[in-house]
């Protein structure tokens, strides 16, 4: 058997003859071999595509329709199919229709054995057939294929096996010459969905195949360049830089060339050179390949940055003499950014920290896996594109490619548009962790081969902050190894790796889920317990000297699952106030949803188990700040906020600027103000924005006079692009707060005059106005409120101490026994348990008290008829655990219409509230409900000081003692709980109000137990609260 390659080295295997003869010889149960992964596979390179002496690239894309044929077993392949069907490329096989997707979490697929040694069961492995045809005028220099398969590949031309290789979210590249002929070539491509590799491949993530990325042709010519590698040096304040371009080049077998030289042109925006050089290539024989090294002192280098992200053109071009003249043989262009990022370290007991262009750097990132609902894996360009651009425009600066490395046109639209990149070996053993790769030899020569793949394809992109050797794949041997192979071939960037146990291989202290109140602990240099995971339940106890020097970043926080997110802001004060704190990456960007459209036209975004996959984690793919389509989760509004670079705060008759911006100066905006009164803005005012250094304060005078005794007054400021700037347009805000110039200011209730309460029989009427309030005898709750002869409700107020469980509430993956232990549902049955135990009935009003065992130690209601209301109390103190929420439910009968003075437009909680602001909002039900994914809680609204449901012929909620928060659904609190996905969820028909004293925060520490903070829930052995009016 010819050899195939198990270590770093890369070689050449040729094969040829019959197709089925080889196939059987070279390649039986390759995938199956963990000592095989990859066969002939080219050496990777940042070079880029050959272009010709007109810029254009020498490639031949070979996407669109394939012959497919589709295996349920490899054990019953058969690359010769007499029928075949059609499929697009790239894609995922699954969503064309063949096998079931798997969406897992930590498990491994069945077909993957998890005990004894490393195999894929040939009767659950699935495989797939592609084939395809292209023509040749003519064979000349060397012809190679380029494309990515999930998750391993062999390759055939013309019935000769090519080469072999099962890293998934890497190109793969041969070299096909020997194999290609003038006229019509057949390349065949078969593609297994599991192979040996995939046991590092254990990513949170749905489970998907096929080949999903480009397919190229690549036409290189005999003479050419075969990698460059451009990095840059600076002096002190960056006014200089020395421009280092490694480059390699190689000359074919058979041909001769003589006085040839490598020319480098560095081209800026504009299109004017700002270096150029001929480098000599002395000696370079036939077959042979040699290193060409270049260097260019440029003057006043324009810095790429987030803010900024300067590209020049860096452009090779390889040449000879022959007879007198200047033979062209090759050219090769690549996008190329100035700038340097650094890790200082403690220095006079300050702080460690991060810095880019030597400016203290904090990362406002998200993860994001390389996912579509409609494309799986093989998401195209102009998608991604979208994708940035929205989280740009949002503050996003940064993203960590979770966790593989993502496309080609992904890096090359970061270093476009400015976002900095956390660049993520294609490593993943999470249910296997403490055995793969550990020190295995066999595991760390595969792993190394990753990570050198990827940094040889991407180290010429500005974007790339950072290299990450992979995700909870737990400690080793191996991981040192990584580092030590990536710093051989790039030592410009910092090396991540979060479960490091004592940092001794990570450049960075790195951690996932950190609870915010840990970080102070952390940015203070306390002992500190370090990476508590699967391989490590304990974590590792981690004194103040092993992480003296390290900067931290959460590189997975503030878990996003549903409706989530609760304390962002909090984290924040924190990065704020440390250098060594230097952000995260929130988990994650996009909810992880398959759309499909069933037999109704209906369309479903589904989550695991959903395709009657197993084993899968359910609901657990959902954790985006939007949905799988890109609309936005409320929590995004929360994120665009707590990311921006602006900070308005209130200093006596001043406001304070803080400009967060490394290397923007405030003078770009312009400054917008709104005075609000009683939530109406009542004036507006624009006027210039102050010189404001990067990273400095400044201030200017309040706008407005503030009125006095006209109720609550509020100051709406706003810093708006001027002209444009970064990927914003004239007018856009990029940054925003709301200065409460007032606090709240209460509405008096007026009790009615005389006798207002009633007992008639079975029932207690309260006269209210124009307004009749009927309480039944029996229940206690208000059954009846008519106006001027109409009644209002559609059903009776009902006391309510639930809400429809949101992801965090449920805690998945918690096993169900601790469900109970947590109280999860202990509050659930109050309805069934709430007893009037005692009526008591006066002149003005109705004292309920109530009996609600086991979960309530003490419980009244009161009614208190006014002038022109129902007031409406509560009184409240719970046991044993925090309450989701406490106040009233109820169904009114009236229009779909609403109107409030509270925090909005978008959902907020007491936690996640800072992007909403006080206002007076309108709209339909619909247009404040939230459709998550996963039906849940939804829609409420904080700081409410009134609410108008039904306009003018509904009812309104007004506050008195101290704001309530509210919601409104066209659906009941049942119908929510029982739907199970977005599209099951049946609106109209109902309008139901729930009214609350205070509703329990989301949380969103850590995913499954997503601790919500003590300050926000309504925690047991007190008593809570509030009342409200019922006006007509």
């Amino acid at each position: 058997m010819p050899n195939v390659q198990t270590a770093a080295e890369y070689f050449t295997l040729r094969t040829n003859n019959n197709f089925n003869r080889e196939r059987k010889k070279i390649m039986k149960n390759c995938y199956n071999n963990p000592d095989v992964y990859c066969v002939n596979v080219e050496k990777k390179h940042g070079a880029g595509f050959p272009i010709d002496r007109n810029g254009n690239a020498k490639t031949l894309l070979l996407n669109g329709e394939w012959d497919f044929k589709y295996y349920v077993s490899a054990a019953i392949l058969d690359p010769n199919p007499k029928t075949w069907d059609k499929i697009e490329v790239p894609s995922n096989w699954q969503l064309k229709g063949y096998g079931k997707p798997i969406y897992s979490n930590i498990r491994y697929p069945y077909p993957i054995a998890t005990t004894g040694k490393p195999h894929i069961n040939e009767n659950e492995n699935n495989c797939g057939v592609y084939r395809r045809t292209f023509a040749l005028d003519k064979v000349s220099g060397s012809i190679h294929v380029n494309f990515a398969a999930n998750s391993g590949a062999e390759v055939y031309v013309n019935g000769s096996f090519v080469g072999y290789s099962e890293d998934t979210f890497d190109y793969q590249e041969y070299d096909i010459t020997p194999y290609v002929k003038v006229g019509e070539n057949e390349l065949k491509i078969i593609v297994y969905r599991y192979t040996t590799g995939s046991y590092l491949e254990d990513q949170d993530m749905w489970r998907i195949s096929g080949l999903f990325r480009d397919v190229n042709l690549i036409f290189l010519p005999d003479v050419r360049i075969e990698d460059m590698y451009a990095r840059a040096e600076f002096n002190e304040d960056y006014s200089k830089a020395k421009l280092l371009v490694d480059a390699s080049v190689y000359c074919a077998k058979g041909v001769e060339i003589s006085d040839a030289d490598v020319k480098i042109e560095l081209i800026d925006r504009n299109g004017n050179k700002v270096c150029e050089g001929n480098f000599a290539v002395l000696g370079l024989d036939e077959d042979e390949s040699m290193a060409v090294k270049m260097v260019e002192n440029i003057d006043n280098p324009h810095l790429w940055s987030a803010e900024d992200p300067y590209l020049y053109k860096l452009r090779l071009t390889f040449t000879s003499q022959e007879k007198g003249q200047t033979v062209f043989h090759d050219m090769r262009e690549i996008d190329f950014g100035f700038r340097k990022v650094e890790i200082i370290p403690s220095i006079d007991g300050k702080q460690p920290y991060i810095t880019l262009n030597g400016k203290k750097l904090k990362i406002r990132g998200v993860n994001r896996h390389e996912f579509h609902p409609d494309f799986g894996h093989a998401v195209p360009r102009e998608y991604t594109e979208k994708d940035i651009l929205l989280l740009k425009k949002h503050n996003v600066n940064s993203i960590r490619t979770s966790h593989y490395p993502n496309s080609r046109h992904f890096y090359e639209l970061c270093d476009k548009y400015g976002i900095m990149v956390m660049c993520e070996n294609n490593l993943e053993t999470h249910g296997l962790a403490t055995r793969i790769p550990r020190s295995s030899k066999r595991w760390t020569e595969q792993v190394c081969w990753r990570m050198r793949n990827m940094v040889l394809t991407y180290r010429n992109h500005a974007c790339i902050l950072f290299w990450s050797l992979g995700n909870e794949s737990g400690n080793g041997k191996a991981f040192p190894a990584m580092k030590k192979a990536a710093l051989e071939l790039d030592n410009t960037r910092p090396i991540h790796y979060e479960p490091d146990a004592y940092l001794k291989t990570t450049d960075i202290m790195s951690e996932m889920y950190t609870k915010e109140e840990q970080m102070e602990e952390i940015a203070n240099n306390r002992c500190h317990i370090h990476s508590m995971a699967l391989w490590a339940p304990l974590g590792h106890l981690l004194t103040p000297r092993m992480y003296k020097n390290k900067p931290f970043i959460q590189c997975e926080y503030a878990h996003c699952m549903g409706n989530s997110l609760g304390n962002f802001e909090d984290y924040w004060k924190h990065f704020r106030k440390h250098d060594r704190l230097c952000g995260g990456y929130i988990w994650d960007f996009a909810d992880q949803a398959i759309k499909r459209v069933n037999q109704d036209g209906v369309v479903e975004y589904t989550y695991g188990g959903d395709w009657g996959d197993k084993p899968n984690d359910g609901t657990f793919a959902f954790n985006g700040i939007v949905r799988a389509d890109r609309s936005p989760n409320p929590a995004f509004y929360e994120v665009a906020k707590v990311y921006q670079q602006v900070q308005f705060e209130r200093k006596g008759d001043k406001i304070e600027l803080t400009n967060e911006y490394m290397f923007t100066n405030l003078d770009k905006f312009a400054l917008r103000f709104e005075l609000l009164q009683n939530g109406v803005v009542t004036e507006t005012k624009t006027v210039d924005m102050p010189s404001v250094k990067p990273l400095e304060k400044g201030s200017v005078d309040m706008p407005f006079a503030i009125p006095q005794g006209k109720g609550e007054v509020a100051i709406n400021c706003y810093a708006v692009v001027k002209g444009s700037f970064d990927v914003f347009e004239d007018g856009d805000v990029v940054a925003c707060e709301q200065l409460d110039m007032t606090g709240y200011v209460p509405q008096e209730f007026k009790s009615a005059q005389g006798k207002t309460v009633f007992n008639e029989d079975g029932k207690i009427v309260l006269e209210c106005g124009k307004m009749r309030a009927t309480v039944s005898k029996n229940g206690g709750c208000i059954s009846s409120i008519v106006v001027d002869g109409k009644e209002k409700l559609a059903s009776p107020i009902m006391l309510n101490f639930w809400r429809a469980a949101i992801d965090n509430d449920k805690s998945p993956q918690v096993p169900p026994f601790a469900i109970a232990l947590l109280g999860k549902t202990y509050f659930k049955s109050c309805k069934d348990h709430l007893v009037k135990s005692n009526m008591t009935i006066t002149d003005k009003s109705l004292v309920i008290d109530w009996s609600c065992s086991p979960q309530m130690w003490s419980l009244k209601t009161v009614y208190e008829a006014g002038e022109d209301g129902l007031k409406v109390s509560m009184r409240v103190k719970n046991n044993m655990f925090s309450l989701p929420r406490y106040g009233f439910r109820m169904g009114l009968a009236t229009s779909d219409d609403m109107t409030f003075f509270a925090r909005g437009p978008h959902e907020n909680y007491c936690d996640r509230k800072s992007a909403a602001k006080l206002g007076i909002y309108s709209g339909k039900i619909a247009d404040f409900e939230h459709n998550y994914l996963v039906p849940q809680e939804n829609g409420n609204h904080t700081d409410a000081r009134w609410l108008k449901v039904g306009g003018e012929d509904g009812l309104t909620f007004v506050a008195c003692d101290k704001p309530f928060e509210f919601s409104v659904h066209d659906y009941t609190q049942e119908a929510l709980e029982e739907a199970t996905h977005a599209h099951e969820l049946k609106h109209g028909g109902v309008v139901e109000v729930c009214i609350d004293g205070a509703q329990r925060g989301v949380g969103g520490d850590v995913p499954a137990l997503a601790c919500t903070k003590k300050r926000y829930k309504i925690l047991p052995n007190r008593y809570h609260e509030f009342s409200f009016v019922i006006k007509a």
